[in-house]
């Protein structure tokens, strides 16, 4: 609550102070531009989906501007889209000496982004600071132009790290007890963090009084308010009902390939993909499309909820495609396209190891015998001696099926996965669950002459089965 004498701005500016996390770079990039450090860069251009922060870090830097007396603030949802109606917001202004200009929303200007490198910029005194923030990335014309190679710095903003996310929930008064369900729906999205920290501060009182009375542990999930006010602000306008389900595919999948929306949505997908491909929320990869961790949650829950048949047909049809192509996979790219099999139930699998992938903390490469005592140490420390017996019977006969995951941090092997091909069971008493799966197949669909069993010993099929972390051991073979 508000107390105290004071104008109310500068109560607000405080309490912006106080909630700010994170950006450390990139406001060191600015800092050292606003003096003026030889070797900076005058021009600045942040670019990132809706809810990444932008606006929240330009009203950061535009406070440190102002100090200097400096700053001048421009809407882009405000401006006139033509260059007399940008030199208008911008006003006189525009010839002082060392100026700092500090553009928001340009997405809604984006047409005068050749006007501006071409023309108003070249004109701004020496010593003039610009940044230009928006949801898309700059035209490739100005980035490639060697006279601006100099002068102009491009910063793709990104989600918060997890520390940055966490001081971030605590600024919002947020218990430590939610923090891992809320980073594990955001993503570390600022905007999603935002608004779910709102809705969980509020509900988590209640929460604690559920587990004091009645013994529920069910941890935070997002409402339907902010899943709604998520992706109003995330995704924007979306053209069509095609282009919706093409979102929809897309947060549903591993990745996503013209081929995938071809085969799903016929001759729509090379424009639906071009237009994915465009939206600032979808990152491209070697492999095809994936979208922002926020923006295929909300998604995901969003058509959960609102059409839960729609949202079991699409699954069952993403399913059989991909079950498709994983049939018809060569030997060597099998454990790569199981990949997109078990992304479909990632929800009922153990998430660590998938988190660990994905977040760019682990690199998978095909075992060596060289790294046979570390797995077997690390099915030792899961389980114990048995799991590493277990596991040492399946390294003798069938090392090509294994994979190991080394730390990008360290480069030590910390977890490791198995496909394993079965064509007749194995000797009784070397692998129960080996033999569980045996007996399942046998009396539910016995294998044909030239049929074999794979079986994932992994997370995905068996919970928590075949990984470990030193640290924090999880249960093995």
């Amino acid at each position: 609550m508000y107390e105290g004498g004071g104008a109310l701005g500068d109560v607000l500016e405080a309490a912006r102070e106080r909630a700010f996390v994170g950006r450390v770079g990139e406001l060191a990039l600015f800092r050292s531009a606003l003096a003026g450090d030889p070797g900076s860069c005058p021009v600045h251009y942040l670019h990132g989906p809706g809810g990444i922060g932008k606006s929240t870090l330009l009203r950061r830097f535009a406070r440190e501007a102002r100090r200097a007396g400096r700053a001048v603030e421009v809407d882009g949802r405000t401006v006139v889209p033509t260059p007399q109606g940008f030199a208008r917001a911008v006003g006189e202004a525009v010839g002082e000496p060392g100026l700092v200009l500090i553009v928001d929303t340009f997405e809604h200007c984006q047409g005068l982004e050749s006007w501006l490198y071409e023309q108003f910029l070249l004109g701004l005194p020496a010593g003039s600071v610009v940044v230009i923030a928006g949801r898309r990335a700059p035209d490739v014309r100005w980035t490639s132009d060697a006279g601006w190679a100099d002068l102009l710095r491009v910063t793709a903003l990104r989600n918060l790290p997890p520390e940055d996310a966490a001081r971030l929930l605590h600024a919002r008064g947020l218990g430590t007890g939610a923090h891992q369900a809320l980073l594990s729906f955001t993503g570390g999205n600022p905007l999603a963090l935002t608004l779910a920290a709102a809705v969980a501060a509020r509900e988590e009182a209640a929460r604690e009084q559920a587990v004091r009375e009645e013994g529920v542990t069910s941890g935070w999930k997002p409402s339907r308010d902010v899943i709604a006010t998520l992706l109003s602000q995330l995704l924007g306008d979306i053209p069509s009902v095609a282009h919706r389900r093409a979102l929809e595919i897309c947060a549903h999948t591993y990745v996503t390939s013209e081929t995938l929306l071809r085969a799903l949505m016929g001759e729509e997908a090379p424009e639906l993909f071009a237009w994915l491909r465009q939206q600032p929320y979808i990152e491209p990869t070697d492999a095809g499309l994936v979208p922002h961790d926020v923006v295929r949650e909300a998604l995901e829950a969003d058509l959960r909820w609102r059409d839960p048949e729609g949202f079991a047909d699409m699954h069952r049809t993403v399913h059989q495609y991909v079950l498709d192509r994983l049939r018809a996979a060569p030997e060597e790219k099998m454990l790569p396209a199981t990949s997109s099999l078990l992304y479909l139930y990632r929800r009922e699998a153990s998430a660590n190891f998938r988190k660990w992938r994905e977040g760019g903390l682990v690199e998978d490469g095909f075992y060596e015998e060289a790294d046979r005592g570390r797995v077997l140490e690390l099915a030792e420390i899961a389980e114990g001696a048995e799991s590493a017996a277990i596991c040492r019977f399946w390294l003798d006969r069938q090392p090509e099926g294994f994979r190991v995951y080394r730390s990008t941090h360290t480069g030590e092997i910390v977890a490791f996965f198995a496909w394993l091909r079965l064509r007749e069971p194995s000797d009784p008493g070397i692998d129960p669950v080996v033999e569980a799966a045996w007996a399942h197949a046998r009396s539910t669909a016995p294998l044909r002459p030239g049929e074999h069993m794979s079986m994932s010993v992994s997370a995905a099929h068996f919970p928590d089965r075949f990984l470990a972390q030193k640290r924090s051991p999880r249960s093995g073979w």
